[in-house]
């Protein structure tokens, strides 16, 4: 479907948004684990690599415009780190944050 399509061409751009020396891997559909230093770097990386014209059409065959939101949260370290659930759970809230402030950007939880 539009969606694979628009999978598919994402995943051949993100690899070069990825951060100095650490990969920019797919865990989820479209969410992924980068270096804490790097969130913010990757994230304007990718807002930048889907802001280029890509070759997508919807079924009408007109030119499909793709916007993109991002949501960064950060695992604790030490003691009371944050269990993966949780720091999904914080990564979908801030996604969400940035959706609802005007698309293409991307929010710290």
């Amino acid at each position: 479907g539009g969606d694979d399509a628009v999978a598919l061409q994402l995943s051949g751009l993100l690899p070069a948004c990825g951060g100095h020396g650490h990969e920019l891997v797919a865990v989820d559909d479209l969410t992924f684990l980068v270096h804490h230093d790097e969130a913010v770097g990757v994230a304007t990386k990718i807002l930048q690599a889907v802001a280029q014209p890509m070759d997508l059409k919807d079924l009408q065959g007109q030119p499909l415009v793709i916007t993109t939101s991002i949501g960064i949260a950060y695992q604790a370290s030490g003691a009371g780190a944050t269990d993966p659930k949780a720091l999904l759970a914080k990564a979908d809230e801030a996604l969400y944050e940035a959706k609802g402030a005007g698309r293409n950007i991307f929010y710290l939880a």
